[in-house]
Order: C-alpha cells, then sequence, then structure tokens
C-alpha cells in the first residue's frame, strides 16, 4: 500500500525549475468531528455527508483531543472509515498515544489488511505539551514504542508524528536530527516515520481583521517553512533519498481557538474572510510542497466559541466560506502550482497548472476598494493598469481586469489563453448564503 501512495507523492512533490511545485493529491484536508455523542455532545455529522463529498475534501483525520481520549469502538471505526472514503476521501487514523503495542498491532491489522477499509495515511498522539501531560523523552518514547509496533504488522503504512499544537521548534529540532531523533530509525529496512505535522490556530481571544489577513497567514507560512527545513536537513542527515524524503502537513488549522462571533462580515471562524484565510493556508501548503493541510473542522456548532465547521447551524446546514473556497480550489486547481508575485498586500494570488488549463485564484482583502489588475503568464512584467502580478510559467499570455472589495474569484484558462471560466464569491454571497457564481 505504502508502495502506492509513495508512488502517488513521488510523482506529486516533485520541484520543477525551481519555480513550479507538484500539488500533493491529499493536501485539501478535513477533520472527522463532531460526531453525535462525541465528549457527549450533540453533533450531526451523520446528516453531513453528502454535503462533506460535494466540498471536494481529499484527506479526512479521525484525530485531535476527543478521540485520543475516547478512540472509537470498532464498530463506530468502520462506519467512520466507510463514510469517509464514500466521501471520495482518504482516512488518516491517529493512534491514541496511551495504547499498549498490542493494541496498535491489532489496530493496523485490522486497517490495513481490510480491502475497502485500508487506511495508508496514520499518526500517533495528539498535542502532547499543549497542557505539559508528556515531557519531550515520554514523547520520544511513545512514538518508537508504538511506531515500532505499527510498522512490524505493515512497513508500508505511511506514519506522521507528533501532532504539535503549534509550531514548537526546539521540540522538533531534538525529535528531528537531534539528541532525541526518530526520523533516522528503522524497523527491520523500513523507516519508522514518514512524516511530520503540526497545529496551528494563530490567534487568541484578542485579535483582528489585520490578524486574519496577514499575522496569521504569515506565521503560518513562517512554520511551513521552518519545518520543511528541518525535514530537508533530515532527509540530508539519514540519506532519505526519493519516496523515503520526509514528508509534512497541519493536520488542525483554523483562524482562532476561540472564535468570537458568527458574524460573516466579521473575521472569525465563520466568517467570508476566513474562508480567504483557510484557502491561503491551502495555497502556501501547494507553495511549499505540503502533503497535507487539514482545517478543524467538518461541524461544531453547539458553542459559539468553539464554532469551527466548515458547515454551518443545524437546520439548513449552509455551506459556510470555508467550505466554499475548498471546493473551488479542488474543482479547479491541481496539478503544478505556479509561483507568483504582485505588489498588493491585501491581493492574495494563487495559480496552478493542469493538463490542459490554468487556474489563477484571487482574493481581494480590502474592505472598500475595487483593485484593478494586469495578470502576465510567462513571468515578465505586466503591461496594463492597475496591480501587476506575474505568473511564472512556459505560457505567454496575459489579462486585465478588476476585483471587487471583499471578493474572491477563480479564474480557468486554456492553455492559449483564452478564458473558459470565471467564478466569483465574495462577502455578498456568504451574506445571503448563495454558492459561488459562475459568471457567464
Amino acid at each position: 500500500m505504502k508502495n502506492t501512495f509513495a508512488c502517488m507523492l513521488l510523482i506529486a512533490l516533485l520541484a520543477v525549475a525551481g519555480r513550479a511545485q507538484e500539488i500533493s493529491p491529499f493536501l485539501l484536508g478535513q477533520n472527522h468531528w463532531m460526531a453525535d455523542g462525541d465528549e457527549g455532545r450533540v453533533g450531526y455529522l451523520h446528516e453531513l455527508w453528502d454535503k462533506v463529498g460535494e466540498s471536494g475534501v481529499q484527506t479526512i483525520r479521525i484525530g485531535g483531543n476527543g478521540y485520543q481520549q475516547l478512540f472509537p469502538e470498532s464498530r463506530e471505526l468502520d462506519e467512520m472509515i466507510d463514510r469517509i472514503k464514500a466521501a471520495g476521501a482518504e482516512p488518516i487514523l491517529q493512534v491514541p498515544s496511551t495504547f499498549t503495542e498490542f493494541q496498535a498491532k491489532a489496530l493496523v491489522e485490522r486497517y490495513s489488511k481490510n480491502d475497502g477499509r485500508d487506511v495508508m495515511l496514520w499518526s500517533i498522539g495528539n498535542e502532547p505539551f499543549l497542557h505539559e501531560e508528556f515531557t519531550l523523552e515520554e514523547v520520544h518514547a511513545y512514538i518508537v514504542r508504538i511506531g515500532t509496533a505499527m510498522k512490524e504488522v505493515n512497513s508500508e503504512i505511511t506514519l506522521f508524528v507528533y501532532d504539535a499544537a503549534w509550531m514548537q521548534r526546539e521540540q522538533f529540532q531534538s525529535l528531528v536530527g537531534g539528541e532525541l531523533d526518530v526520523c533516522g530509525l528503522k524497523v527491520g529496512d523500513a523507516w519508522l516515520v514518514d512524516g511530520l505535522t503540526f497545529h496551528s490556530y494563530p490567534n487568541g481571544t484578542e485579535f483582528g481583521r489585520e490578524d486574519v489577513t496577514l499575522g496569521g497567514p504569515n506565521k503560518i507560512e513562517g512554520d511551513m517553512v521552518a519545518l520543511k527545513e528541518m525535514a530537508s536537513a533530515a532527509d540530508e542527515q539519514f540519506g532519505r533519498t526519493g519516496e523515503d524524503k520526509l514528508l509534512w502537513g497541519l493536520t488542525e488549522v483554523h483562524v482562532t481557538y476561540a472564535n468570537p462571533d458568527r458574524e460573516i462580515a466579521g473575521y472569525g471562524n465563520t466568517s467570508f474572510l476566513a474562508g480567504q484565510f483557510i484557502a491561503e493556508v491551502f495555497g502556501n501548503g501547494m507553495k511549499h510542497g505540503a502533503t497535507l493541510v487539514n482545517q478543524w473542522c467538518i461541524n461544531e456548532t453547539d458553542a459559539v466559541k468553539t464554532d469551527f465547521g466548515y458547515i454551518g447551524l443545524p437546520g439548513e446546514f449552509y455551506p459556510r466560506s470555508t467550505y466554499y473556497h475548498m471546493q473551488l480550489m479542488s474543482q479547479h486547481m491541481n496539478g503544478m502550482y505556479l509561483s507568483s508575485e504582485d505588489s498588493e498586500e491585501l491581493l492574495k494570488v494563487f495559480a496552478t497548472e493542469g493538463d490542459d488549463r490554468v487556474a489563477v485564484l484571487l482574493m481581494n482583502q480590502e474592505l472598500g476598494r475595487t483593485i484593478p489588475y494586469s495578470l502576465r503568464f510567462d513571468g515578465d512584467s505586466a503591461d496594463g493598469e492597475g496591480v501587476a502580478i506575474r505568473v511564472h510559467s512556459d505560457l505567454a499570455f496575459d489579462y486585465e481586469d478588476t476585483i471587487e472589495a471583499q471578493m474572491t474569484e477563480l479564474l480557468v484558462f486554456g492553455k492559449e489563453g483564452k478564458l473558459l471560466e470565471r467564478w466569483r464569491y465574495g462577502l455578498s454571497h456568504a451574506l445571503t448564503y448563495q454558492k459561488p457564481e459562475l459568471v457567464e
């Protein structure tokens, strides 16, 4: 199984000419939360799977503190995995750090040699240093103990560690090539650890709009780069090449861990702006070669402070901005990431190139200013009016237009430069619970 997964990633994560990056087919992710009864709370996930499948999600993690503390029984877990796969996604299964070797082996045996329920993506534990529940030595010990047991059953599974509560650089430096390294260890001929993961909720109880448009995304991108560099250094240190190179990603991310309100025109987790925030994190994941970026979560509506879901309140269960931004990217942005440059800090631009099409995602985060722009695809300076956007590619065409304030547009071009589709999704759409609009 891992051979198949590794081949897919090897194809999908090679850098091209220093300016382009193949996009992981597992990048656009979610978290399986909240099912009815989780932590004794009321959940609606059982009603939402059709919507989940339509979102274009590529991976869904069964993890987090709830499943670390109370792991699902086998029958419930079977149903979770079946529903995730029916939605067109791959499950990521978190093994609790408290499991014995026997429990870990039994779990891998059940879900890595079971036609139809095979799980290829695994992790161990969740946020071990958040409340100082573990020492670094204890985390190292459970990774080695449980990971070894898992790989003894099936060496082809892909194992991620350690789901840090944030990018804890000192701890990662120790575990990734340092005094308590786990990345150079092997179980037989297989590497013990295949990838590294962390979580990010860059804002707390007090933050403003600029923290969502600039501060938060910039922090997350900096953390991405730091982890990527650690992984690359460990690859060189231990001679990990080709399909054995360390993978990395974020397995939980959102605007804030303390959602302030449910104002669609605001800047909390349920806002229109939150969708642009998540899209920027996805885009930076494409840019830097992440394997996974999983937002938290599908639906969690029983309290305002913990409302993280990309699907909204019970009754209508309207998809939110975070849902529609994922859907747009999943439907149109695949293949190869194309680097781009522009001079406007509140105009976010991400571009991709598929087999026969080019897609450009533009997000105007200005409160009230329409931005004119000139888009050029050969990397040279654009000659038109407005903000000059340069996209590095082997193509040669340009395009001029404007984008309204608080608006996301996704443009789809043929390779010859003809505009094929123009999708619009803005604050006005979100306020009236409309889906993205295809402009004729």
